[in-house]
Order: structure tokens, then sequence, then C-alpha cells
């Protein structure tokens, strides 16, 4: 039977832990035996039951599942959707997907220094956005504070 993933995510002010609302369906449906009962009439089985992804606000599951509409009814039938953003995923395992890159066809050139994975694999760009949130109130580091002329061809 096919595999698939299923990613959920709330913000804080609908979380089950502190949303009324959000508990009460949570546990009608969502509870433990809420959930299982719903994967079982869908012939749905757990690779990897929901886990809680600490300490964020986002749930995973690999299921076991007939087809991804058996998985999308189980997210309905749990209520999940309903203080959760979604996403289903068929799943491909790695070995799988690399035996199928023979023939699939290249799309980018990687060869010389204007190719466009020469220029966006670059590993030394500046991200601000990381930075500040891993260092509050420090300095860019070095490479960040040269002038794209200092970066040569």
């Amino acid at each position: 039977m096919p595999h698939y993933a299923v990613l959920a995510d709330h913000t804080p002010d609908i979380c089950p832990g502190s949303n009324a609302k959000t508990r009460a369906r949570a546990m009608e449906s969502a509870g433990p035996d809420g959930m299982q009962k719903i994967a079982d009439d869908l012939e749905l089985s757990y690779i990897l039951e929901p886990q809680h992804l600490d300490p964020t606000h986002r749930v995973i599951a690999v299921v076991d599942a007939p087809s991804i509409e058996a998985v999308n009814q189980y997210v309905f039938d749990t209520g999940l959707f309903q203080w959760n953003t979604v996403e289903t995923f068929a799943l491909t395992p790695i070995s799988e997907m690399m035996a199928k890159l023979s023939d699939t066809p290249v799309v980018f050139d990687c060869r010389g220094p204007t190719a466009p994975c020469a220029r966006t694999a670059r590993t030394d760009a500046w991200q601000p956005s990381h930075h500040a949130a891993r260092h509050p109130g420090a300095e860019p580091p070095e490479h960040a504070r040269r002038t794209p002329a200092d970066h040569g061809p």
C-alpha cells in the first residue's frame, strides 16, 4: 500500500492547549481512540502515528492508505483541518526517486560560473533574517559586509 505524510500546523491562539473550543473538538475526534477508529474505517494504518513536533504547533504522521483521497478523508473526519493548515503528500523512497533520475531530462547545465545553478548554489549567501534571528544585535559576518565588487566576477 502507498505511504503518505500528513503535516499539520496551527497558531498558538487556536492550539488545543490554549483554546477551549479547539480542545473540545480535538478531544471529540482527534483523541487517541477517535483517530484510530477513523483510521480503521478508512483502511489507513500508521507507519508513524501522529507526533507533536515539540515545541512547535506542528504535527506529523506517516500512514499506509489505499489512496490520497483516503488520507484527505482522514484529515476531514478527524477534524484536523478545522484548527490546522494541513498538507498531505505521497511519499517516494529516495532510492526509487534516484533511480528515476536517469530518465529525467536535465533542466540546468551546471558547467561554468554563469550557469543558473552556479549562481543559486552559493553557500556563503548572506541571509539577514536568519542571522538576525540567531544573533540579535550582532554585526553581520565579514562576508556580508563586502560589496558585490569585492566578490569578483
